[in-house]
């Protein structure tokens, strides 16, 4: 059955004349691209999902990223900041706000302005996660049967 996209680009390039089905009219998007959704799923006659997507040009003003991290992630992180620094992308990261604030409501602003949030998790991290959400999810069935 499969999946078809359809993504409006701005800054895609064609790359039919290396493809070995140049009829395909595929095209390549740069690294960081960013896409959005533009509607529901879409199934035709029981066929394949037609799934269409934009490619977004720029962060809205007054908008930014939220950088969410784990402490021990922290020196990869202030890398991952400074390429988006360098490109001039807008970010929330709580190392920058001021400690006289209140990190609640700091956070606050960080999520309601963000445009994307980005939540970088380390392995260790993500395995207590997934235990905890495991281990929840067994109490909640045991309560509810």
């Amino acid at each position: 059955m499969g999946t078809f996209y359809a993504i409006e680009t701005i800054n895609g390039r064609d790359v039919s004349q290396y493809s070995a089905n140049p009829e395909e009219q595929e095209v390549i998007l740069m690294p960081g691209t960013r896409i959005y959704l533009t509607s529901e799923p879409l199934q035709v006659n029981n066929g394949p999902f037609m799934l269409s997507f934009k490619e977004c040009m720029s962060i809205p003003q007054g908008k930014h990223v939220m950088i969410s991290h784990d402490v021990s992630d922290e020196a990869i992180i202030l890398q991952v900041l400074q390429v988006l620094r360098d490109q001039s992308i807008p970010i929330w990261f709580d190392k920058d706000r001021k400690r006289s604030d209140n990190i609640y409501d700091s956070l606050a602003v960080g999520v309601e302005n963000a445009a994307f949030i980005c939540c970088f998790v380390s392995p260790d991290v993500l395995f207590e996660l997934t235990e905890i959400f495991t281990n929840n999810r067994h109490e909640r069935n045991e309560i509810l049967n």
